[in-house]
């Protein structure tokens, strides 16, 4: 992530009110949401929701379910984030924010009411002075139209794999739950589990950045979480511990105590101990050579964590 400046330093122009137009009819609008590629692996979508409630999604790359969808959402939900925009004075923003950095994605926020329209184009905007509305309206988009169906997870992505022909058991499906697992999604974990996903991948495809672990194994996956989103994480972690496969494979078990306690994390250290891993088991330490004995304690991990 980039280092920003101090946006209140940074020189601001005086705004001129813009009158907001009123659609007519009610439905005569569509805001639309495009978030681009990065230098890494960024989702690469657009999303616009329309005045009656049609939702078009288009994924690119780095998403759960690629290629053009369409969805569908109340009237009401549409004229509220409508709303949104209507309070924050879209049309007083400035057309661009765009930061002196690079490799990070670009937003563009697309509003049509009747014959007037307006884009926004964020490029690391909160670096340049871009008010914190402009981000706020942004996941509102995502979030009305529930994206992350498409993009990572959500109640939703079931019904939009069946849409897109997608089994929970294919490759596609394998990636997909992947995805809920690296997200920290517990409930569309245990959905696509109980839906037939499998808990082991053979291969995956080259293009993605996201890849199974050498193992193929989910629970390794979910162990390999940022601290800031523990919770989330040991949520999933107890998502897949309900599955019987996982919980049968106790050499992946095993293998994310290690993990799990170089974290810091003592109640899922507690949940896999009581599926059956042995904290005071030994094993190699894989940085080193071959010929080093397994004389590595689970302990060590522990004191390795500061917790």
């Amino acid at each position: 992530l980039p280092i920003c400046e101090d946006a209140s330093l940074q020189p601001k122009s005086p705004q001129t009110a813009t009158p907001f137009p009123a659609p007519n009819p009610p439905t005569d609008f569509s805001i639309s949401l495009m978030r681009s590629g990065c230098y890494g692996s960024c989702a690469a979508y657009s999303v616009t929701i329309h005045g009656d409630g049609t939702v078009t999604y288009k994924g690119s790359r780095f998403v759960s379910i690629e290629g053009e969808r369409i969805a569908h959402v109340s009237p009401q939900a549409a004229r509220q984030l409508l709303d949104q925009f209507r309070d924050a004075n879209f049309f007083t923003l400035k057309n661009e924010y765009r930061a002196g950095v690079t490799d990070n994605p670009t937003y563009c926020l697309e509003l049509v009411v009747g014959a007037k329209k307006k884009t926004i184009t964020d490029y690391v905007g909160e670096c340049v002075g871009m008010p914190a509305a402009v981000t706020q309206l942004e996941d509102a988009v995502d979030q009305t139209a529930d994206s992350a169906r498409w993009v990572t997870a959500s109640s939703q992505t079931l019904e939009a794999m069946r849409d897109a022909g997608i089994s929970p058991s294919s490759k596609e499906g394998n990636q997909i739950l992947l995805r809920a697992v690296l997200y920290g999604k517990p409930d569309s974990v245990r959905e696509l589990l109980a839906a037939g996903g499998s808990t082991k991948s053979e291969s995956t495809p080259k293009d993605r950045v996201e890849m199974w672990t050498p193992s193929g194994s989910l629970l390794e996956a979910a162990t390999a979480y940022d601290r800031d989103d523990a919770e989330s994480r040991k949520e999933v972690i107890a998502a897949l511990l309900e599955n019987p496969a996982v919980r049968a494979n106790k050499q992946d078990v095993q293998r994310a105590l290690g993990k799990v306690a170089a974290d810091g994390q003592p109640d899922v250290v507690r949940m896999l101990i009581a599926e059956g891993a042995d904290p005071q088991g030994l094993f190699q330490d894989t940085t080193s050579g071959d010929e080093k004995p397994a004389d590595q304690t689970y302990l060590m991990r522990a004191v390795e964590s500061g917790v």
